[in-house]
């Protein structure tokens, strides 16, 4: 069985993750935000763009580029 785990307020998880799970996790998250990005930069908002598209590099980059690299995705 796969536990997802719950996450606190500060985004660390409380129980123990499967790493896979926590991988698409994290990959959904920088997808989102970078959809998110796209979409205000399309109506103009470039500051808001900015810190969308910002946001999941700071947050997640680290954490879903190691595992991709295990798995050979660079």
């Amino acid at each position: 069985m796969l536990v997802a785990g719950s996450e606190s307020e500060e985004g660390e998880c409380s129980t123990p993750v499967n790493p896979n799970v926590a991988l698409l996790r994290d990959l959904g998250f920088i997808e989102g935000h970078l959809q998110a990005g796209l979409a205000l930069y399309e109506v103009g908002d470039l500051a808001a763009a900015q810190t969308q598209m910002g946001h999941p590099i700071k947050k997640k980059y680290d954490a879903a580029s190691e595992p991709m690299a295990d798995r050979g995705q660079g």
